[in-house]
């Protein structure tokens, strides 16, 4: 099953034909396309077209980045409009010895389904519990050895600083 991540996590299905994907023409093709005769058409300009019909663009409904495979080769180039950061509810009050807020609460864990997120070391989250929010950054479970573990997330608060510069 052929699958395109967003680098907010949202995992973009493109298994089904046709897709949620559009498909980007310059317009010189999209002019080529709609006048041209057939019986004018040089081979030339017919593989360029093709060529022009390989290029794929994606929206992603959670971040509203736009990602492009402009020459249709499968490398992404991703635009971000406007920086808006992920929000996921979060039990505000659920904290490790650290500070850190665990993501656990079944409510945290259907938003993170809902919006196909796959979370990520050092993503940067908005937190809420429907009236409080919190700017954290995200750490990956660890066990005692600080390997990497199967488990609860922890967001560490951010600093009033950079809570200024990411707002």
């Amino acid at each position: 099953m052929p699958k395109l991540a967003c680098r907010c996590g949202y995992i973009h299905n493109l298994s089904p034909i046709p897709d949620d994907g559009f498909r980007v023409f310059p317009d010189w093709a999209t002019d080529r396309l709609l006048y041209a005769e057939a019986t004018t058409t040089e081979e030339w300009e017919i593989r360029q077209l093709r060529q022009a019909a390989l290029s794929r663009l994606h929206s992603c409904p959670n971040c509203e980045a736009i990602m492009w495979d402009k020459a249709g080769d499968g490398q992404y180039h991703t635009y971000v409009p406007c920086e808006r950061m992920i929000r996921i509810f979060a039990d505000l009050t659920d904290r490790d010895e650290s500070g850190g807020i665990r993501l656990r609460h079944p409510q945290t864990m259907a938003d993170i389904e809902r919006q196909h997120l796959l979370l990520h070391h050092g993503a940067y989250v908005v937190l809420h519990d429907g009236h409080d929010e919190v700017y954290t950054c995200l750490n990956e479970p660890q066990d005692e050895n600080g390997e990497p573990a199967d488990g609860t997330w922890i967001a560490y608060p951010l600093d009033d600083s950079d809570v200024a510069r990411d707002r």
